[in-house]
């Protein structure tokens, strides 16, 4: 197994932009045997996608490709024993400005970089837990 996060700005978001992308993101992963998360913080998506590392990096690719995101940049990359989203083709939080401010583990989400690539992850680890007991496999929640 192969993991990928990458940072990107979006080029112009709304709600109904957004839910297009995650049903697009959803068929798509599912027929490339990808899962992962999105993170949408201010304008800026932080997403961790895992699978086969030729699907990973094919994906990554198309992604760089797409005009929906802006500037994508690799904050990390490499293998991995299990996938950390193995039940979600595609999971998804929007992270309001009050829980960026007040929330002490979203703090490394203010300007994601490769310095504090090993926060970003921990929080991905942190999400899987708080909502890996009771959510659908399909589920995106906020």
């Amino acid at each position: 197994m192969y993991f990928l996060i990458y940072t990107s700005y979006a080029k112009s978001t709304n709600e109904q932009m957004l839910s297009v992308l995650l049903v697009q993101a959803r068929e798509k992963n599912k027929a490339c045997g990808i899962t992962g998360m999105l993170l949408y913080v201010r304008g800026t998506f932080i997403q961790l996608i895992e699978g086969e590392q030729a699907q990973v990096k094919s994906l990554y690719k198309v992604i760089q490709r797409d005009e929906r995101h802006l500037a994508p940049v690799v904050l990390m990359e490499g293998e991995i024993a299990e996938r950390f989203f193995s039940n979600w083709s595609m999971g998804y939080k929007s992270i309001s400005a009050e829980q960026l401010a007040s929330e002490e583990s979203y703090k490394c989400l203010n300007s994601p970089s490769e310095e504090n690539k090993h926060e970003i992850i921990q929080l991905f680890r942190i999400l899987l837990n708080e909502h890996a007991n009771y959510l659908p496999v399909e589920n995106s929640f906020r």
